[in-house]
C-alpha cells in the first residue's frame, strides 16, 4: 500500500492511477535515480564539509592576527613607557651648561674633591614589594529597638512629603493645561491650536486598490473646482510607459480622497444619478500608456445590483460617447466621431463591450469582471491586460483539457519566452503547454517539486502549481 500525494487516501502499490481522485501516480523512482540522487548529496556533504573547514581556517587566521595586533600594541605601550622614564631620569641628571665649572670653584675653595658623577651612582629603581592587605570585618554595635523605631519614622515622613509634593505639583500643571489660551488679536489662531467651536481636521482615509499597480501618484488639488485644471496638466506630463499607475486625489480643502461621483461629476461627466447607486463610491483611478496615454477606472459592484448596472449600461450606449466628451477634452480629444456602435468580444471567459474612434488610437471599453468589478477604460488593450491580472486558475489541468482556464494558463505562460517560446493561446491542453508547464515547475521548484520529493516536473496543474501560477501572475 501506499499514499496518495493528492487526495492523501491509501492505494494499492502496483496502481498507476488513484481510485479515488484519477490523477496520475508519481513513480517510484529506478535504482539508477536513486544512485544519481544519492552521489549529488554525498558531493553536497563534501562540499559543506571543504567549506565548513575553510571558515574555521579563516576564523583561526582572524584570531591569530587579532592576537598579534594586541601583543605589538602591548608592546608599544611598554617601550613607550621606558622611553617615558628614561627621560625623565635623564631630564632629572642632567646638569646645565656653566654649573659643571662653579661647582669645582666652589670645591676647591673649599678644599673637597670632586665627587662622582651622578648618572654613575644613580642606582636602578628600587622594586617595592607590596604587602598584602588584609581587610578584616569591623565589629559594628547594632541598634536598638527605639533607633530602629526612629529611623523608619523618618523614613515614611520623608517619602509621604515626595509623595504629596508630586502630587501638589502634577495638580498644578493640570491646572495650567486646562486654562484657555485665548486667540491673539485679529481673530486668527496660533498654529495647532483650534478656535472654540472649531472641529480638528479628519484622518486622511485612502481607500484600499483594486488593482495591484507598478506605480502610484498622489495628486493634490486646493479644492473640487480645481480638479479638471489639475488633473488635465497632470495627463501632459511625462508618465511611465507600459506601465500600470495608480492616480490618487487628494481634495486639499476637504482633506480626503476624490471618489468616483465627484471625480466624474467635477470634470462634467454626465451618468445616470442610477449609475452611482450601483457602484460602492471609493474606486481606483489608473493610466496606462501601451503606446499613446490611456486612461480607466476600476469600481467594486454592489451586493445584488449586477443586473441593474447590466440594464443601465445597455441604455446608455447611446449616449455614452457625449457624456464621456469632457474626459476625452482633457486628453485634447475634441470633436470625435465613433467608428461603428459597440461590439461585443470575449477574452479568457470575460465578456466586454468596445467601441473605437476614426482615426485615433483609443476608444470606450466597459465591462464587468468576476460580477464584482465594473471597469471603463479608453483602450482595448488596457481591458486584455486587466482580465489577464484579474484572471484565476481554480481546476486542476492537464494534457487534454479543453477550456477558458486552459486559455488563461497558455496566456500567462506566454508572457516569458523562455517558459512557453510558441506563445500559441488555443484553449487546448497540448504537448507544447506540457512542456511549458514542466518549465514553469522547475524554475519554481523550491515551491512545486520539493515539498513533494520530486526532481523533475510532471506538466500537471496540480493545486501546488496552480497557487504558484496565481500567485506570479494575478494582480
Amino acid at each position: 500500500m501506499k499514499i496518495c500525494p493528492y487526495c492523501r487516501q491509501e492505494v494499492l502499490g502496483e496502481d498507476k492511477f488513484c481510485g479515488w481522485c484519477g490523477k496520475k501516480l508519481p513513480g517510484e523512482p529506478s535504482e539508477e535515480e536513486r544512485k544519481i540522487v544519492e552521489k549529488i548529496r554525498e558531493e553536497a556533504r563534501k562540499e559543506d564539509l571543504k567549506r565548513k573547514k575553510i571558515r574555521e581556517r579563516e576564523r583561526e587566521e582572524k584570531m591569530v592576527k587579532l592576537i598579534k595586533e594586541r601583543a605589538e600594541e602591548e608592546v608599544k605601550e611598554i617601550e613607550k613607557v621606558k622611553s617615558k622614564r628614561e627621560q625623565i631620569i635623564e631630564k632629572l641628571t642632567e646638569v646645565p651648561s656653566g654649573e659643571e665649572e662653579r661647582r669645582e670653584e666652589f670645591l676647591k675653595m673649599l678644599g673637597m674633591k670632586k665627587k662622582p658623577e651622578l648618572k654613575a651612582k644613580m642606582p636602578s629603581p628600587l622594586k617595592i614589594k607590596e604587602k598584602e592587605v588584609i581587610f578584616r570585618p569591623v565589629p559594628v554595635a547594632k541598634p536598638s529597638n527605639f533607633e530602629k523605631i526612629w529611623i523608619r519614622t523618618i523614613i515614611l515622613i520623608l517619602v509621604l512629603s515626595v509623595l504629596s509634593g508630586i502630587l501638589i505639583f502634577g495638580l498644578d500643571i493640570l491646572k495650567l493645561k486646562e486654562k484657555p489660551v485665548p486667540p491673539p488679536a485679529g481673530g486668527t489662531t496660533t498654529e495647532g491650536i483650534l478656535p472654540p467651536g472649531e472641529k480638528p481636521p479628519e484622518e486622511l482615509i485612502i481607500p484600499l486598490s483594486l488593482l495591484q499597480t507598478q506605480e502610484s501618484i498622489t495628486l493634490e488639488i486646493p479644492s473640487l473646482d480645481k480638479l479638471p485644471l489639475f488633473f488635465s496638466d497632470f495627463l501632459k506630463s511625462g508618465l511611465k510607459e507600459k506601465v500600470f499607475t495608480r492616480i490618487l486625489i487628494k481634495n486639499l480643502e476637504e482633506n480626503k480622497i476624490v471618489d468616483l461621483e465627484d471625480f466624474l461629476k467635477t470634470i462634467k461627466v454626465t451618468a445616470p444619478a442610477s449609475f452611482y447607486q450601483t457602484l460602492k463610491p471609493d474606486f481606483t483611478l489608473f493610466i496606462y500608456s501601451p503606446q499613446t496615454l490611456q486612461i480607466g477606472f476600476i469600481a467594486e459592484i454592489k451586493e445584488n445590483k449586477k443586473e441593474e448596472l447590466k440594464n443601465l449600461l445597455s441604455s446608455w450606449e447611446k449616449e455614452m460617447q457625449a457624456d464621456f466628451e469632457p474626459l476625452f477634452v482633457l486628453f485634447g480629444k475634441e470633436k470625435l466621431m465613433v467608428a461603428h456602435p459597440f461590439i461585443d468580444r470575449i477574452y479568457l471567459g470575460e465578456n466586454f463591450r468596445y467601441t473605437t474612434f476614426y482615426q485615433e488610437s483609443f476608444g470606450m471599453c466597459y465591462g464587468t469582471l468576476k460580477d464584482r468589478y465594473f471597469i471603463f477604460t479608453t483602450s482595448g488593450e488596457t481591458m486584455l491586460r486587466l482580465i489577464e491580472y484579474k484572471a484565476e486558475l481554480t481546476k486542476d489541468l492537464k494534457e487534454g483539457d479543453r477550456e477558458t482556464e486552459v486559455e488563461i494558463l497558455q496566456t500567462w505562460l506566454a508572457n516569458d519566452p523562455k517558459i512557453y517560446p510558441e506563445g500559441l493561446v488555443t484553449g487546448n491542453f497540448g504537448a507544447l503547454t506540457k512542456k511549458a508547464v514542466v518549465r514553469f515547475q522547475q524554475k519554481f521548484s523550491e515551491d512545486i517539486l520539493k515539498p513533494w520529493g520530486l526532481v523533475e516536473g510532471t506538466g500537471i496543474v496540480d493545486k501546488s502549481t496552480r497557487e504558484k501560477l496565481n500567485e506570479v501572475y494575478r494582480r
